[in-house]
């Protein structure tokens, strides 16, 4: 509910913010990053997982108070042909409803949420300017990943033909791989070694998926499913203390 209701919020802004021009500007490299604030929305994101009320409120917290100073900075700011407004008004929504979501205990809500947030920023950053940030790259692999997680987890397959399905994990490693060229010369020293170990895990168990479906039996692909996604999960976890990589 709250995802499929905030993805049209999202729309709206995107035509919004289109259609209300501003003065054409010089662009720079990653001016609409925020590693820190996208590391604490991460750092709820997974805690809705953990369903720990305690840690996930101070989270919360913590997150709010840089989310207003950083509200504040985004509209000072001038992105050529993007009008700030519409989209703090549906971050501003979603980081109320994710108070809300807290206040009831509705982990699922506070995971969509929270992913919502971010998603939001992946579209300015898409559309209005030249940021060139892995974390875009990786949740990109892992949203085409979750309709994979999805197909496996319905008896029909999630309607997709046998040779769509396959394409899918085909489309995952690629843009996978797009991921870690990204962003591996971001990480350092011990950084770098949990980049290699988490990348790692991820390829070896979409291998594992990619090896059951030679079976042509659905209830087969469920482990390596979960397994592969679950590596995913761990690897995005990295980013809840904002690396080199981010910068």
């Amino acid at each position: 509910m709250y995802a499929i209701k905030n993805r049209v919020m999202r729309q709206l802004w995107l035509f919004l913010s289109l259609v209300i021009l501003q003065p054409a500007i010089a662009q720079n490299n990653n001016e609409f990053t925020f590693p820190e604030l996208d590391a604490k929305i991460i750092s709820i994101w997974l805690g809705a997982y953990q369903e720990d009320g305690f840690e996930v409120t101070q989270r919360f917290v913590a997150t709010d108070d840089m989310w207003q100073l950083i509200r504040e900075e985004i509209l000072e700011g001038d992105l050529y042909h993007f009008n700030a407004e519409p989209f703090l008004l549906v971050q501003d929504m979603l980081i109320f409803e994710m108070q809300v979501a807290i206040d009831n205990d509705d982990y699922l809500g506070l995971s969509e949420l929270s992913y919502e947030f971010l998603a939001g920023f992946r579209d300015v950053r898409k559309f209005f300017t030249n940021d060139l940030y892995p974390l875009d790259e990786l949740f990109s692999a892992f949203d085409i990943y979750g309709e994979l997680h999805y197909a496996v987890d319905d008896p029909l397959l999630g309607l997709y033909e046998w040779p769509e399905f396959v394409r899918l994990l085909d489309d995952f490693e690629k843009q996978f791989q797009k991921y870690s060229v990204v962003a591996e010369p971001g990480f350092d020293n011990e950084g770098h070694v949990l980049f290699k170990l988490m990348t790692q895990r991820v390829r070896d168990c979409s291998s594992e998926f990619r090896e059951s479906l030679r079976t042509a039996m659905q209830n087969k692909f469920v482990a390596p499913c979960d397994d592969t996604h679950d590596a995913l999960v761990e690897l995005i976890e990295l980013y809840a203390e904002p690396p080199a990589a981010l910068q």
